[in-house]
């Protein structure tokens, strides 16, 4: 029925040649991260200042993170605390008759 729609072509393929093409490159996502670190492990060996400044811009990062999500509450609880305007409750009792 869906033979020459172009998104289905993909789908109509069988066999160990599809799962051999729909994994090519996916071993980049574990090697990248990988050799990045070992790149910084090694340039914080070289350089121990590298080190020290690392942490630093973590602390800084997770400071000021922490920071925002604190402000970011205490807006939402002043903003919980506004007084809201009082309605009276419906009455409906003169459509009873």
């Amino acid at each position: 029925m869906f033979r020459g729609v172009p998104l289905f072509i993909r789908m109509q393929e069988y066999g160990p040649r599809q799962t051999r093409h729909g994994a090519r490159g996916m071993w980049w996502l574990a090697m990248a991260p990988g050799l990045g670190l070992i790149c910084a492990a090694l340039a914080m060996i070289n350089w121990p200042d590298l080190l020290a400044y690392f942490v630093a811009s973590l602390l800084l990062c997770v400071g000021t993170a922490l920071t925002v999500v604190g402000w970011r509450m205490r807006h939402l609880a002043q903003h919980g605390r506004r007084p809201r305007h009082h309605v009276p409750p419906l009455d409906l009792s003169h459509l009873e008759e």
